[in-house]
């Protein structure tokens, strides 16, 4: 249960949002194209097609906070264990290096 509060806060963290938006966009609006794109030139777009188009944009999205959020959730664990420190009862540690600063989640 811990693991999937700490993914859902994942999905507004502002250091990982960014890469996430950019690859909704352009992901999002290739599939768009490909499902859609005939029935908007004829102008055939139902209430449904516009849920369904919005869909189209919300899974790449949340794909690509799942994948930085196992990296990142990787990362702290071989952080952890290079220290022999366990930090699987953590569920998010702000990590720093020179230019930036990060949120981590463990799993």
């Amino acid at each position: 249960m811990k693991a999937l509060k700490a993914y859902f806060r994942a999905l507004v963290d502002p250091s990982l949002a960014p890469t996430a938006i950019k690859v909704a966009i352009l992901v999002g609006s290739l599939l768009f194209l490909l499902n859609h794109g005939p029935a908007l030139v004829q102008g055939k777009m139902s209430q449904e097609r516009w849920i369904s188009s919005l869909l189209t944009y919300l899974v790449p999205y949340g794909v690509n906070i799942h994948g930085q959020y196992i990296s990142r959730s990787r990362q702290l664990k071989t952080l952890g264990s290079s220290w022999g420190v366990n930090w699987g009862w953590v569920e998010s540690v702000t990590a720093s290096n020179s230019s930036q600063t990060q949120r981590i989640y463990a799993l």
